[in-house]
C-alpha cells in the first residue's frame, strides 16, 4: 500500500530515470496502477512516484477524463510565446496549503508510457498539454526535479 512521505525528503534531490527494459515494465505497470488508485479515492489530479518513496522519474496525472502514466519526461517546452496563467494549487505533500503559481498555458514534451494491448509494453509519446493539464504536468514534473510548491509559489494565508 502506498503512503506519502515527508515533503522534506523530496525537495532538492535529483531523481534518476526509470529503466526502460523488459524487466522493469511490470514494476512500472503495477506502481502506476497503485498510484492511480491512490489518487482516485481523494479525487486528486496527479502524483509523482517520489511522493510515495519511489525515487524514479515517473508520475501519473489526470488527463482527458482518465489518467496518464508519464515515465522519464523530457523538459517541457513552452508554446504560445511562453504565455502564462495564474493558478491556485495544492499538493498532497503539503496538506492544507494553497499556493499562487504561474504556469505556461501550453507545453510540448516527450515521455514514455505503457500500453497494454496486445501485451504490456513501453511506448514513447510526445504530446501538447494545455491549460489545467499543462499545470498538472508542470507541477508533477517539478517534483521529479526536487522542486515543490513552497519553492515556486506564494502561499495563501489561511
Amino acid at each position: 500500500m502506498l503512503k506519502l512521505i515527508n515533503v522534506d525528503k523530496i525537495e532538492k534531490i535529483i531523481i534518476p530515470e526509470f529503466s526502460i527494459t523488459d524487466n522493469s515494465i511490470r514494476e512500472a505497470y503495477e506502481l502506476g496502477t497503485e498510484m492511480i488508485e491512490f489518487i482516485k479515492k481523494d479525487k486528486e489530479l496527479g502524483l509523482s512516484a517520489c511522493q510515495v518513496g519511489v525515487f524514479k522519474q515517473m508520475f501519473i496525472m489526470k488527463y482527458d477524463n482518465s489518467f496518464k502514466l508519464i515515465i522519464n519526461p523530457q523538459k517541457p517546452k513552452s508554446l504560445n510565446s511562453g504565455k502564462t496563467k495564474k493558478y491556485q494549487e495544492g499538493c498532497l505533500s503539503l496538506p492544507n496549503e494553497i499556493y499562487h503559481t504561474r504556469r505556461f498555458i501550453s507545453i510540448w514534451t516527450e515521455y514514455y508510457t505503457i500500453r497494454n494491448l496486445p501485451e504490456i509494453h513501453f511506448v514513447k509519446e510526445h504530446l501538447i498539454f494545455r491549460n489545467l493539464e499543462a499545470c498538472i504536468f508542470l507541477h508533477e514534473f517539478q517534483h521529479l526535479q526536487g522542486i515543490t510548491l513552497r519553492m515556486v509559489g506564494m502561499k495563501l494565508i489561511n
